[in-house]
């Protein structure tokens, strides 16, 4: 025994030492982990530190492809506007509209116009005006009396100029926007002179041009927004950067920073502003007339450099990966059982009987593990058993209620019965021992099942009372309120026929006169409320305290009987409510949840 007794102590300390060299194992490549994620982090920081070497290249390189894109693309949008100043110079209707009925804000004026710019795909306000400028009309906004200073100086150019015009012009229309270039043409027909087209372009569709080219965005943002235009001879079309040191004036642009970019091939310059340095590219657009500068923030932008940041996303996520492997082997082999542990008790402390211990492992954890898992069982065979147990005396005590109440209901209708034959009601006697034999050949069984239909509860008890009527003839007078809606729920037997009969017998029997029997019921929510009523007698209040308080013997025994026996199928917060008054009668009050079948 003492051999035995030593070998098993001998083989568990052999566990407990494979168990800590697993852990100590464990915690050493953690550590290893962590080193090797330290090492790494340095490694980033110095492909960091030297990525910003070449980042200066980068940014020249962006910086010339962001500025010819932009260049392009706002020669582009002048090519466009100018093709359609010449088509609409040359509308045969239009103009043929304007020498017939000069410059005039007509309908047809208007039907012409906007259909000319609908049909040239232009979004831009247009104007036309008269050769005097006394008279204009417009597709944005009505300019009444016309404002020449906009646009003055623009029709004494066009006498020296041919074709479409590009003025730069700098003014707030009727709007409120920022008009910022203004195209402008003659309107000739057979070398008469019949009025100007000016078409405004603003700001905002500037802005707008340069936001919506997808070529000038970086992961669905704008690539660089700090963007200049300006003409040649240095006047600000548009500006959004931040270089407030170049401009001279309100808008001017400084002549000896601007003519550096006069060339066609972009020039790249580091300009500083406000503490902050600037990479500024630009260069002539493809028409000549303007330059077109892209300013970008060296502090701001870390991009292109596509290998440091690989190698940086490779490095992080091995070690990562290294990091997660590590923690899973910590957590299966030490952490991930506790926690197994800790739950199945949780919720065995929450009376969970099928709750178990479930983890992989050959240690001490194991051990605890087996012992746990038995332990729940055995508590789990001892509830079952106590409450089989309980059942089995539940079920005796429904039935020993119903065999009590049985001779009780029997002795009653017999000695009702016995009464009309001392009375000569023959006839009636027959009529009651025939309902009587009915209604005991459908309870011969009633030991079968605890439960049965409100309606069958009804019919049983109706053929009763038609024995009683038999015996008081005209004294009891009954109502019945019954809803369609509760007749199939489920009650337990010899539910209504006791509460009844003791109103008949101890209220009704006694009074001098009619009395009159109500019995209703109705569903609310989930449960059947019954009410039984009778205006007979009463009872002193002593009497009515003692009521449900009976034991086996006396009056009242039906309604204790009843009382006791939902108590025993619904729980002790059910039963009987019974209120009574000496000489006002009795009303008993039950409830029953609906939708409980099982039997006791």
């Amino acid at each position: 025994m003492r051999i035995s007794l030593f070998h098993k102590m001998r083989g568990e300390k052999k566990k407990q030492k494979g168990y800590k060299q697993e852990l100590f194992y464990v915690l050493l490549a953690g550590t290893l982990g962590i080193c090797l994620l330290t090492v790494a982090l340095f490694l980033m920081y110095f492909l960091l530190r030297t990525g910003f070497l070449f980042e200066h290249t980068a940014l020249k390189r962006d910086a010339v492809k962001y500025v010819n894109r932009a260049g392009s693309v706002y020669s582009d949008m002048l090519k466009q506007y100018e093709e359609a100043m010449e088509e609409l110079s040359t509308d045969g209707a239009l103009l043929e509209k304007i020498r017939e009925e000069g410059i005039s804000e007509s309908s047809e004026m208007y039907r012409l116009l906007y259909g000319s710019l609908s049909q040239a795909g232009i979004a831009s306000v247009a104007h036309l005006v008269s050769p005097e400028g006394d008279q204009a009309v417009s597709t944005g906004y009505k300019l009444s009396p016309f404002d020449g200073a906009c646009y003055a100086g623009i029709p004494m150019i066009l006498k020296h100029n041919s074709g479409t015009l590009i003025h730069t012009k700098r003014f707030l229309n009727t709007s409120g926007e920022t008009v910022v270039l203004v195209l402008a043409h003659e309107l000739v027909q057979e070398e008469e002179l019949l009025g100007y087209l000016y078409l405004d372009i603003t700001e905002a569709q500037i802005e707008a041009l340069f936001a919506s080219d997808p070529e000038l965005q970086v992961d669905g943002q704008e690539a660089y927004v700090n963007y200049i235009v300006y003409n040649w001879y240095y006047y600000v079309v548009y500006d959004k950067s931040s270089l407030g040191n170049i401009r001279q004036g309100t808008n001017y642009i400084q002549r000896e920073f601007a003519d550096g970019f006069k060339t066609q091939e972009p020039v790249v310059e580091i300009y500083e502003s406000k503490g902050t340095k600037y990479l500024v590219s630009g260069s002539l657009d493809p028409s000549g007339q303007f330059v077109v500068l892209c300013a970008i923030s060296m502090n701001l932008l870390q991009k292109n450099n596509e290998q440091m940041f690989i190698a940086t996303l490779v490095i992080s996520g091995v070690m990562l990966l290294i990091c997660f492997l590590f923690a899973r082997k910590i957590q299966n082999s030490f952490i991930g059982p506790i926690r197994s542990i800790i739950q199945t008790m949780e919720l065995f402390g929450k009376g969970d009987m099928t709750a178990r211990c479930e983890f992989a492992a050959n240690n001490e954890l194991a051990m605890i593990r087996d012992q746990l898992n038995q332990m729940i069982q055995e508590v789990d065979q001892a509830f079952e058993n106590a409450r089989e147990k309980q059942e089995r005396l539940l079920l005796a005590e429904d039935n020993f209620l119903k065999a009590q109440i049985k001779p009780h209901f029997i002795n009653n209708v017999l000695e009702s019965i016995h009464w009309m034959i001392k009375m000569g009601e023959v006839d009636a006697a027959c009529v009651a021992l025939r309902n009587l034999g009915k209604m005991m050949t459908k309870r011969m069984n009633y030991y079968a099942s605890s439960q049965e239909s409100f309606r069958e509860s009804l019919k049983f008890t109706s053929q009763y009372i038609e024995i009683q009527r038999l015996c008081y003839l005209d004294r009891i007078k009954v109502e019945m309120e019954i809803p369609a809606d509760t007749l199939d729920i489920l009650v337990p037997t010899f539910l209504l026929q006791p509460v009844v009969e003791n109103a008949i017998i101890h209220g009704l029997e006694p009074k001098v006169g009619q009395g009159t029997l109500k019995v209703w019921a109705v569903r609310q929510g989930e449960e059947l409320l019954i009410q039984v009523e009778d205006d007979g007698i009463g009872m002193e209040e002593d009497a009515l305290k003692a009521l449900l308080k009976k034991e086996k013997r006396g009056p009242g025994i039906g309604l204790f009987n009843v009382h006791r026996r939902l108590q025993l199928a619904y729980g002790e917060s059910y039963g009987l409510k019974v209120w009574s008054a000496p000489g006002k009668g009795t009303r008993v009050e039950m409830q029953i949840p609906i939708g409980q079948e099982e039997e006791l």
